[in-house]
C-alpha cells in the first residue's frame, strides 16, 4: 500500500499561511464569483484597481473572464493587501460562497469525525497501519486499544495521535480507511452531494410555486436582484429552475443550497417528502419484516464475508447470537451501519439469490 498521492497532497499543506486565501482558491473564484461589478465598485473605492483596470476588466466577455483579468492585473499587483481587501469584498457580497469554500478546506476525516466514530469497525488494523506509517506511537497504540469501546478507542486517536499529527496523519489515515472500510468511506462520500444536487433532474421537472420560491431566495440573499429578474425572463418553469441551478446556487454554495431547500421544505412539502422516500434504502424499509422473515443468515454472511461487507470478527459475532432474529438485528447494527449504500445494495443482492419470494413479497407490498 502506497500513500504518495497523500503524501504530495500534505506539500500543499505544509505552509497553508504562505498561500492567500484567494489564491487557494482562484479556480473557484473564477468560475463562482457572480456580483462582479459590486465588486470592482468596492475594490476602485479601495484603490486596489485603477480606474483603468475597472475599465479593461468589465470589457471582458465573460465573469470568468473579468476575474481572471482581475487576477492577472490587479490582485497580481497589490500583493497580500489588495488579496486582503479582495477577500473582504467577498465576505460581504459573496457570504455563502467564501462560507463553502473555507467549509471545503476542513479535512474529510474533520467533517466526518463524528460518522468516523460512530461507524468505524476495523479499529486494530487500522491502528497497525498507523503505526506502521508512524502516525501513532506504540504508546499511543496501546493506550487506544486499551479503550474499552471502539467508539472511545476512535475519540482517544482524534484527542492524540490525529490532533498533533495534523494534515500528513489525516491522510494517511483516511488512505487506510480507503482500504479497510471503502463502504464507509464511500458511504459518507455521497453524502456529501447536497440533497438538492441528488435530485436536480427531478426539481427541475416538478418544482411548481417558482415566483415565491424566488422571492424567498431574494430575501435571503441567495439570488440579487438582476439573477431574480433574469431566471423570471425564462420562457419555461424547468428552464427558470435550470437557471437557478447554473447561476445562484452554483455560486452560493451548501448555505444556499440549504435555504433553497428549506424554501422547498415549506413551499413545495409533498415534492421534498417525496424524494426524501425515495432515498431510503429497501433494506432499511423493510428492517422489521427482514428481521422477522430472513431464514438463511449463515448462507447471506458467507456471502456478505465473501464480499467484504462483514468482518470475520463480525461474521462470528452475528453466528454467536441465539437467533435468527437476533443474528439479522446484530448485522444491521454493525455491519451494515457502517458499510452505507454500497453495503446495503450488496446485502439486498444476496437476499434476492437467496430469499427471492421474501424479497418478491416486501416489493409487491
Amino acid at each position: 500500500m502506497t500513500y504518495s498521492i497523500h503524501y504530495t497532497a500534505n506539500q500543499r499543506y505544509e505552509h497553508p499561511q504562505k498561500e492567500h486565501f484567494v489564491d487557494r482558491h482562484r479556480s473557484s473564484l473564477i468560475q463562482r464569483i457572480s456580483s462582479v461589478a459590486a465588486i470592482l465598485d468596492q475594490l476602485l473605492d479601495h484603490k486596489v484597481v485603477s480606474q483603468e483596470q475597472y475599465d479593461t476588466i468589465l470589457t471582458k466577455a465573460t465573469r470568468q473572464d473579468q476575474v481572471r483579468e482581475l487576477y492577472s492585473g490587479a490582485l497580481r499587483s497589490s500583493g497580500t493587501r489588495g488579496k486582503d481587501i479582495f477577500l473582504s469584498v467577498l465576505e460581504e457580497l459573496e457570504p455563502f460562497l467564501i462560507e463553502d469554500l473555507r467549509g471545503q478546506e476542513e479535512h474529510f476525516v474533520d467533517r466526518h469525525r463524528s460518522s468516523l466514530i460512530q461507524r468505524i469497525n476495523l479499529m486494530a488494523a487500522i491502528l497497525d497501519q498507523l503505526l506502521c506509517h508512524k502516525v501513532v506511537s506504540q504508546e499511543q497504540y496501546d493506550t487506544i486499544l486499551a479503550k474499552a469501546t471502539r467508539q472511545d478507542q476512535v475519540r482517544e486517536l482524534y484527542r492524540g495521535a490525529l490532533r498533533s499529527s495534523g494534515t500528513r496523519g489525516k491522510d494517511i489515515f483516511l488512505s487506510v480507511l480507503e482500504e479497510l472500510e471503502p463502504f464507509l468511506i464511500e458511504d459518507l462520500r455521497g453524502q456529501e452531494e447536497h440533497f438538492v444536487d441528488r435530485h436536480r433532474s427531478s426539481l427541475i421537472q416538478r418544482i411548481n410555486l417558482m415566483a415565491a420560491i424566488l422571492d424567498q431566495l431574494l430575501c435571503h440573499k441567495v439570488v440579487s436582484q438582476e439573477q431574480y429578474d433574469t431566471i423570471l425572463a425564462k420562457a419555461t418553469r424547468q428552464n427558470q429552475v435550470r437557471e437557478l441551478y447554473r447561476g445562484p446556487l452554483r455560486s452560493s454554495g451548501t448555505r444556499g443550497k440549504d435555504i433553497f431547500l428549506s424554501v422547498l421544505e415549506e413551499l413545495e412539502p409533498f415534492l421534498i417528502e417525496d424524494l426524501r422516500g425515495q432515498e431510503e434504502h429497501f433494506v432499511n424499509r423493510h428492517r422489521s419484516s427482514l428481521i422477522q422473515r430472513i431464514s438463511s443468515v449463515a448462507a447471506i454472511l458467507d456471502q456478505l464475508l465473501d464480499q467484504k461487507v462483514v468482518s470475520q470478527e463480525q461474521y462470528d459475532t452475528i453466528l454467536a447470537k441465539a437467533t435468527r432474529q437476533d443474528q439479522v438485528r446484530e448485522l444491521y447494527s454493525g455491519a451494515l451501519r457502517s458499510s452505507g449504500t454500497r453495503g446495503k445494495d450488496i446485502f439486498l443482492s444476496v437476499l434476492e439469490e437467496l430469499e427471492p419470494f421474501l424479497i418478491e413479497d416486501l416489493k409487491q407490498g
